[in-house]
């Protein structure tokens, strides 16, 4: 979430944890000191206006109130989106293209496949951060 929001990674924010086991509870000073976290509160929902990364311990919320500007994130996100949905593009392009698909060693098409993939995937990220921002 720190590189989606563009957060230094040095900044110590307030987290929210909505644990996935009992256990989880147990640990939360050992998590803090290894998250490097302001500090890390338990709930049992998902706050207000927070930003969401599910883990196998559980669903970290970062509060974005304060922490980053709306405006100027919504902006910053919506431009990469952009770049990701060119990308996107020339990757479906190449794909769609029988010669391509034809003639291309198989490794660089198999490259081009999960390239697309991979932009996908980014693609998803920056969309649902920017739905975090409301």
């Amino acid at each position: 979430m720190r590189a989606t929001y563009n957060i230094p990674s040095n900044k110590r924010l307030a987290w929210q944890l909505v644990p996935a086991a009992d256990w989880v509870r147990d640990v939360v000073p050992a998590l803090s000191l290894f998250l490097h976290v302001e500090s890390l509160a338990l709930c049992d929902q998902a706050p207000a206006g927070s930003a969401a990364c599910p883990t196998d311990i559980g669903i970290l919320y970062l509060p974005l109130e304060g922490v980053v500007d709306a405006s100027a994130e919504r902006q910053r996100l919506q431009c990469e989106i952009t770049k990701v949905e060119a990308e996107i593009g020339k990757a479906a392009g190449k794909l769609s293209s029988e010669t391509f698909v034809n003639n291309a060693p198989p490794a660089v098409v198999a490259e081009y496949r999960q390239r697309q993939q991979d932009w996908l995937s980014r693609l998803a990220e920056l969309q649902s951060a920017l739905r975090a921002l409301g």
